[in-house]
């Protein structure tokens, strides 16, 4: 979640990166979803062209939204109801032009437990922080 140039493509390609994923990540907003293999099935999803849940349907979202893998989803406030019930979510809020602030929520003992993981890793890690401006 964030808005036009927050970084959220950004994120996603540092996401990727640390999943294995070699080939450039690039969003997908004409196609919908551009799909990556490497530690793990890696989907980058973009709904901004979404104006309803219900367009969705048209291009078999489940797959995407319960992959053998990771999906990550742009817009996905515009995904309303079919959302997942069990996801993590990302909030990149732009304090500056150079600065961002990052919130990660999950509502589960394994959305939890990722969260943590992620944050252990990180969180203060100067190569994150400088190497990605957030």
């Amino acid at each position: 979640i964030g808005d036009l140039g927050a970084g959220k493509t950004t994120l996603t390609k540092f996401l990727g990166k640390n999943l294995g994923i070699e080939e450039d990540i690039t969003s997908p907003t004409f196609n919908l979803v551009n799909l990556y293999s490497g530690k793990f099935e890696f989907n980058h999803m973009d709904l901004y062209r979404i104006d309803s849940p219900e367009e969705l349907y048209q291009i078999d979202y489940e797959n995407y939204f319960y992959p053998d893998g990771v999906t990550v989803i742009e817009w996905a406030e515009n995904g309303g109801y079919l959302l997942p019930k069990n996801l993590i979510e990302i909030e990149i809020l732009k304090v500056s032009e150079n600065s961002r602030k990052i919130v990660i929520k999950g509502n589960n003992k394994r959305e939890l437990e990722i969260i943590e993981g992620f944050s252990d890793r990180y969180v203060n890690n100067s190569q994150f922080m400088c190497g990605y401006g957030w």
